[in-house]
């Protein structure tokens, strides 16, 4: 009898991998410890993250948090510098190394690091003129999946010297500082005779520039020492628009991590003292707009505590999607939940992102992340919505293909399989949008536990589409996209 029971829950796992069941993995994603700008210690956080219910923690440690201001000319030299605590600074393998440790200390939870990157910063207005003001603190981005210290080393972001190159202002004060250093040497080396007729004499006298060449030293040798320690990536050279950004990008995609643009509505506008010059203006507009701008990215903070009004039919994020499906991008751009946690009294399951695995490890989250299989949910703080069901069947298949996925369309109709459900199993009613390419294509209200089949017509000969859903009542769940394609 025991053998046979074993036989069937065999059985009824590999069917339910057939199907394409997964485990469902609660994740924290954008996480900070006191080891950047957290409240709390990583063994505090894992110890939060248990009494909450969180399987998995997807950290984001600011990278390098420094702002700088320099007086010109000498902006390198003389300046005022900004900075917080970062992995960066208390050092990169430090820091995975603790998160190694914690892992092997509480085996439950599962720990993937990652950080918050700062790619540019700029200034615009004058000091003097009490108008300064700084731009994109808060346009950052999340990098998650890299494997080594070097390859975080490696992210160009503004104020990390070791990987941005001399750019053409610094090479123009160099070649400056070395025509100075060059001139002063002639000077402080040259004379000159003259002959001076008296009444009865004649006086021979020689002319000296070593005041002028010690001037023209000291002032190369300063441009030098500015041209060197003033990164090419500066702040003042005023709006790059999305170069710094896609640096960071592909810098992180080409050693195999995964990029996100972090809170893409995010705004930012506050004045701080700056002494007897008065106030400094922090500033920061929401920037949705990014996500059609940039390619490559694997991801971007969909769901998060603020209106977020780009993943609304039609929006950024159909925009970057459509042109997926229309051959105008590589890849598609998947939504994650994201926390921007610092520590109480914020709660850590604020906002969760459920991804779908075959196992519970790291690598199986990172393989979700990176392939769309999860969704986000705000849920409730006694309760919360689980999706039970998203999937997509097609062309007289029997497989379902879940979140992330694309399906091969016939001639056939298409089915889409929707369940939703509460982690307490109570009944509560509920809205759900279905968004087909961008546009709202039905509207389902009712109450859980709740399961259906659709059946919708499959797209034209040669085109593309995406389906997914959002939920809006009682809370928001936001699922990622799967595809369906029809050959001509």
């Amino acid at each position: 009898m025991r053998t046979l029971v074993c036989g069937l829950l065999v059985i009824a796992f590999f069917h339910g991998e057939a199907e394409g069941k997964f485990l469902q993995v609660k994740g924290a994603v954008h996480v900070h410890t006191n080891f950047s700008t957290g409240t709390l210690s990583l063994e505090e956080l894992v110890e939060e993250a248990q009494l909450n219910g969180i399987d998995t923690v997807i950290f984001a440690e600011n990278f390098l948090l420094r702002f700088e201001y320099g007086l010109f000319p000498f902006r390198g030299l003389v300046k005022r510098v900004v900075e917080k605590p970062s992995v960066l600074r208390r050092g990169i393998e430090r820091w995975l190394q603790s998160v190694e440790a914690a892992q092997a200390k509480f085996p439950a939870v599962i720990l993937i690091p990652g950080v918050e990157v700062v790619p540019y910063y700029y200034w615009t207005g004058s000091l003097f003129g009490r108008n300064l003001t700084l731009h994109d603190t808060q346009k950052n981005m999340l990098v998650v999946g890299l494997d080594t210290a070097m390859d975080y080393l490696r992210i160009p972001a503004i104020g990390h010297r070791r990987v941005v190159s001399l750019q053409w202002p610094n090479l123009l004060t160099l070649a400056l500082g070395m025509a100075l250093v060059g001139l002063g040497i002639f000077l402080v080396r040259a004379e000159r005779e003259q002959k001076v007729r008296l009444k009865r004499f004649l006086v021979k006298v020689r002319k000296r520039y070593r005041v002028p060449g010690w001037l023209a030293l000291c002032c190369g040798g300063l441009l030098l020492l500015e041209g060197f320690m003033t990164s090419g990536l500066n702040p003042y050279r005023g709006d790059l628009g999305m170069k710094p950004y896609q640096g960071v990008i592909d810098a992180v995609e080409s050693k195999g991590g995964m990029a996100f643009w972090s809170f893409p509505e995010a705004w930012d506008f506050h004045e701080v003292a700056f002494g007897p010059l008065g106030t400094v203006t922090i500033r920061t507009d929401p920037h949705p707009t990014v996500l059609p701008q940039s390619h490559g990215y694997t991801g971007f903070g969909a769901l998060y505590a603020d209106n977020v009004t780009f993943t609304e039919p039609g929006g950024e994020w159909d925009r970057v999607l459509l042109e997926y499906t229309e051959g105008h991008r590589q890849r598609p751009a998947w939504g994650i939940g994201e926390l921007g946690y610092h520590g109480p009294p914020k709660r850590l399951d604020e906002i969760l992102t459920v991804f779908l695995v075959a196992d519970r490890s790291r690598e199986a989250v990172l393989d979700a992340l990176k392939s769309g299989r999860f969704y986000s949910i705000q849920p409730k703080p006694d309760y919360r919505l689980v999706l039970e069901d998203f999937s997509i069947g097609g062309n007289g298949s029997s497989e379902w293909i879940p979140m992330g996925g694309a399906v091969e369309a016939g001639d056939r109709s298409l089915r889409i399989r929707l369940g939703v459900g509460t982690n307490d199993n109570r009944q509560v009613p509920f809205v759900l949008r279905l968004v087909r390419s961008g546009k709202l294509f039905r509207v389902i209200e009712g109450m859980t536990p709740f399961s259906e089949i659709l059946e919708v017509a499959p797209p034209d000969r040669g085109r593309r589409e995406f389906f997914r859903i959002e939920l809006v009542k009682p809370h928001r769940l936001l699922s990622n996209p799967i595809f369906v394609g029809r050959e001509t």
